[in-house]
């Protein structure tokens, strides 16, 4: 079977209210995501990934954390984190460019010198830096640079970056762990652009590899955003006994992601489909099954340009 996702209404003819699809009643639908999705293909060489109230896209510099903010948001409000510099000793270890890619729910940007790690949760990232093999054994410092446009506060175990409007972005309190699973809580300092973690000297001499260094991250937002998950559409196939629904979010006003699930005549529901989960803007989404000479068939949809 296939299913055609169309999304530009003027491309398509005005879909069915629900009430006139054909088949059985439809199932009521829930238009929310209840764990991590992933889209490794919209753009080569990034992998992007949706949580409960955020979305990212991780590419070779680095990832780039939006929270789900809805129309209340007019752009997105993107928090970029890139590393920055790797000292042993205070002399600078050398790393690559990353090549991204993700197993399961790891998704890894591979450097030479170090593997960026982001362990995807529904409500968090954990970041990890894992060093397989070190030039020396010395005081260990990473330096993470952070473009945000909410003001950052390290007055708290955590360092939070604020908006009035919107809520928080926590970075959390950063441990270094070895093979042996010794650990160890880590100086971190806020350098008015950039997170420094240092991992001492004492730790780092005896520490069996790999050596890791995992904060969390994660938002806190100040209201809930499910009045902007909107303008769904269903459709019904009789081969599978299965409807499939369709649905938009908006990220902010410019940014309008697409989902889609399917659900059998009794109620029970599939795991979420993303459709997009870039920066593009898809509205009014709509959803049939195309059949031709008693052949399903399947054409792309679209996206409506900002």
């Amino acid at each position: 079977m296939s299913i055609l996702a169309l999304v530009a209404a003027a491309a398509v003819q005005s879909p069915l209210p629900f009430a006139e699809v054909p088949g059985p009643t439809p199932p009521e639908p829930q238009f929310r995501l209840t764990e991590p999705i992933y889209d490794d293909s919209a753009v080569p060489g990034h992998v992007f990934a949706r949580g409960d109230r955020w979305k990212a896209d991780f590419g070779p510099s680095g990832v780039a954390m939006t929270p789900v903010l809805g129309q209340r948001a007019g752009t997105n409000q993107t928090h970029s984190f890139q590393l920055a510099s790797i000292q042993i000793g205070g002399e600078p270890l050398g790393f690559a460019p990353a090549e991204v890619h993700r197993q399961g729910a790891v998704v890894s940007l591979e450097r030479g010198a170090v593997e960026e790690q982001y362990h995807v949760a529904f409500g968090e990232l954990e970041q990890r830096f894992v060093f397989r093999d070190l030039p020396g054994r010395d005081t260990l410092t990473v330096e993470v640079a952070v473009d945000t446009p909410w003001t950052p506060d390290a007055s708290t175990e955590e360092l939070r970056f604020i908006s009035k409007k919107f809520g928080t972005l926590a970075y959390g309190r950063a441990f270094a762990f070895d093979a042996t699973g010794a650990l160890i809580e880590l100086e971190r300092a806020w350098t008015g652009d950039s997170i420094r973690l240092t991992v001492p000297a004492t730790f780092v001499e005896s520490a069996v590899l790999p050596l890791t260094i995992d904060p969390t991250i994660g938002f806190r937002l100040t209201f809930n955003s499910d009045s902007d998950e909107r303008k769904p559409d269903v459709t019904y196939d009789d081969a599978s006994d299965r409807y499939w629904f369709v649905w938009e979010e908006f990220v902010s006003l410019a940014d309008v992601d697409c989902f889609v699930r399917s659900y059998s005549a009794t109620g029970g529901a599939s795991l979420s489909t993303v459709i997009d989960l870039s920066g593009d803007r898809w509205l009014q989404p709509a959803i049939a099954r195309q059949v031709d000479d008693g052949r399903q068939a399947g054409a792309a949809g679209r996206r409506v340009g900002a």
